[in-house]
């Protein structure tokens, strides 16, 4: 498995925007021949981003046990457990995962295809597309995630989602997730993602400023990037980030999913200091950015029109149950950004 230092160069390309008040200088390059990659032991960790105070002298002792558990040494199973309980105490967890676990970093290319119909696609690595492109759609290889857009007649149906998107069992695609749009009282516009196991994620998108709120599994979360409601112009870049810091309000606190999911009278308000806030990019970290790229022909009838990098605790072929939930809704936030692009084109 290749190893490269992953995670600063994550955090440095995650606050690249196309919006001018995000948009920073970055050198760092990734190398784009690896889908799935593992940190070096030298390298920040996904902790080291969350509570950098933890790492700069507020607790040694801590700071030690983080090295201690990625080092490949002979300890007993008790020293080592007391070292992992006290990471966790520290550092947290990210969608009810230790934040210790996430050492692996994904990088999907995003594809048009028109062998599924008129979809876009995730695919695991560029080889799975490689591989695709060969075999064609009778092959072994499919994508692990596809955005289905519901356009024309079927969009006006009454309670039609705008999207659906679907994974796959082997060759056979099985129904992920449905999401539904609807426009708040406050003209926030509202994403409703109902998932397969019934779980639900409501993202709130800011009728003015350049980002979207949700919370998921006790993780609060802003996609930075996303243009206004109501903006004319569609952004090619969107950064997940994890609020840590309890004085940032989102535009979904002080409501429950099942509030947020089921009213439409809602008026979320964010008071000045944290609109201000959401420049300040020290109190976020980046778990995941989305990036859309000028269409490059793969065959005639496959085109990769962007990637996806994100964060993950498990190294197998097909993402973690987490790492899937966040693909879908980056899609679904792709999904609103381009057909402002298209209306502007």
């Amino acid at each position: 498995m290749h190893r490269i230092p992953l995670l600063s160069r994550l955090s440095d390309q995650a606050v690249v925007s196309n919006n001018p008040a995000l948009r920073r200088s970055s050198n760092s390059t990734v190398d784009p021949t690896h889908s799935l990659s593992h940190r070096r032991l030298s390298q920040e960790t996904l902790t080291t981003l969350i509570n950098p105070l933890a790492a700069t002298g507020t607790s040694p002792a801590i700071v030690e046990n983080v090295t201690m558990l990625n080092m490949e040494s002979r300890i007993d199973s008790d020293t080592e457990s007391l070292q992992a309980t006290l990471t966790e105490d520290a550092f947290g967890s990210v969608f009810e995962v230790p934040a210790i676990s996430y050492t692996y970093i994904r990088k999907l290319p995003i594809v048009t295809s028109n062998f599924f119909g008129k979809s876009v696609h995730v695919f695991a690595s560029k080889l799975d597309v490689e591989q695709f492109k060969a075999q064609g759609k009778n092959g072994e290889v499919t994508p692990i995630l596809t955005l289905h857009s519901q356009r024309g007649i079927q969009s006006l149906k009454k309670n039609s989602p705008q999207c659906i998107l679907y994974s796959y069992d082997g060759k056979d695609r099985v129904e992920h997730a449905r999401m539904y749009h609807d426009i708040l009282k406050n003209n926030n516009h509202k994403y409703t993602m109902v998932f397969r196991d019934s779980s639900i994620v409501v993202l709130i998108n800011s009728k003015s400023g350049p980002f979207t709120d949700c919370e998921f599994k006790s993780t609060r979360l802003r996609f930075l990037g996303t243009t206004g409601s109501y903006s004319t112009f569609g952004s090619r870049a969107i950064t997940a980030v994890t609020v840590t810091n309890n004085d940032i309000e989102l535009l979904t606190d002080g409501y429950s999913v099942d509030e947020l999911a089921s009213s439409n009278d809602l008026k979320p308000k964010l008071n000045k200091v944290a609109v201000k806030n959401i420049k300040e990019l020290s109190k976020f970290i980046p778990f995941a950015t989305l990036r859309l790229e000028p269409t490059s022909v793969i065959t005639k009838r496959i085109q990769k029109v962007g990637e996806i990098q994100t964060f993950d605790h498990v190294d197998s072929r097909i993402p973690s149950s987490n790492c899937m939930a966040m693909l879908a809704v980056l899609l679904v936030l792709r999904e609103q950004e381009t057909m402002k692009i298209q209306r502007n084109d």
